[in-house]
């Protein structure tokens, strides 16, 4: 995988990206809009083969509340668009992610 893929550029610019770059990405232009945002580290059951892997996505805050967004999951091939992990809540996230607390 290019190293391009995990940043926001690639996304962007080099439409090459994996969950990093989707979040970065995702984190930049919400911070462009002034919404506050971090990109989320930790790991997913992956929805095709059903085991854990390192991921990413983000944390959002929208009238003084926080909510998840998963860019990447709801990325598809189709030509409707997928809103099932836009502005969730930490119940529904944990159904199948699990956020990195180790800040060591």
């Amino acid at each position: 995988i290019p190293y391009e893929s995990y940043t926001a550029l690639g996304a962007m610019e080099k439409k090459v990206a994996v969950c990093a770059g989707y979040a970065r990405a995702y984190h930049y232009l919400l911070q462009r809009v002034g919404i506050e945002a971090w990109s989320i580290s930790g790991t997913s059951i992956n929805p095709t083969t059903f085991t854990l892997e390192g991921h990413r996505w983000n944390m959002v805050k929208l009238d003084n509340k926080w909510y998840y967004t998963d860019v990447t999951w709801d990325d598809n091939d189709y030509d409707l668009p997928v809103y099932s992990y836009f502005n969730i809540t930490t119940k529904i996230l944990s159904k199948d992610h699990i956020i990195n607390t180790d800040l060591a």
